[in-house]
């Protein structure tokens, strides 16, 4: 969940989601290790207070919950604080500006988006059952790893929309070709040179769908709609 989330929206903290309605936010170094301290041994159960549930493979609620509960940022300062409720006060970051180099530090920008709902759904292979990701996520590559994810929202004109999102994990013979460094764009291709998806900031995972309704805004704009059959099952990715 890393950079799909980090990069996809790090150019986002559009001023569309400060108007929209707090009501539509659902409440809820080896191996990277849970900010609970679990080690990975333990079994984790039930839905946390983020929203969470690892054990079933699945995250719903609010953006803003989706990073500050991902385990992954397991030494940001800002891990497992107080998730968002529908009450700003709560969660305004320290120093918190309208200026737009807020729009880069990651608990900013997950502020910004916090009125964003979010969907996510994965498998063991992606992240353990235990809320664990492997120690180097290059080890997603060659598995059957997937993720999905489901933003919706309300556009400054309160009209709803809703973006869905599918990644597999790239294969070892897979080819990745991208243009630009600030915000690169590219295709992926298998061993026979046949496009398999699109770039999504991720080097260890693939877009092979994307979905929407109504309008997106930026980002979510940005990325097309996009369908390829060659990786869309779930599971085993290879052919």
């Amino acid at each position: 969940m890393k950079k799909s989330i980090l990069l996809l929206i790090v150019l986002a903290v559009a001023l569309a989601f400060a108007g929209c309605e707090k009501d539509l936010v659902e409440e809820p170094d080896s191996s990277t290790e849970l900010k609970s301290g679990n080690s990975g041994n333990n079994k984790i159960t039930g839905v946390d207070e983020y929203g969470y549930n690892w054990n079933a493979h699945l995250f719903k609620g609010s953006f803003y919950n989706a990073i500050v509960g991902d385990n992954l940022y397991a030494s940001a300062p800002w891990s497992h604080t107080t998730p968002y409720r529908g009450i700003d006060e709560d969660i305004t970051p320290p120093e918190y500006s309208e200026e737009p180099e807020d729009m880069y530090d990651l608990w900013g920008m997950a502020w910004w988006l916090r009125h964003v709902n979010l969907v996510m759904k994965w498998n063991e292979s992606l992240i353990s059952k235990e809320g664990v990701y492997p120690a180097n996520l290059d080890d997603w590559i060659g598995s059957d790893g997937w993720i999905t994810f489901e933003f919706s929202g309300i556009d400054a004109n309160g009209k709803n929309w809703s973006q869905f999102q599918k990644m597999v994990a790239a294969n070892h013979d897979d080819m990745l070709k991208k243009d630009g460094e600030w915000y690169p764009n590219g295709v992926w291709y298998n061993s026979d040179d046949e496009e398999i998806g699109i770039f999504n900031d991720w080097t260890q995972l693939i877009l092979v769908q994307c979905e929407k309704t109504g309008e997106p805004p930026f980002p979510f704009s940005t990325i097309p709609e996009y369908n390829n059959t060659e990786r869309l099952g779930f599971g085993i990715t290879k052919k």
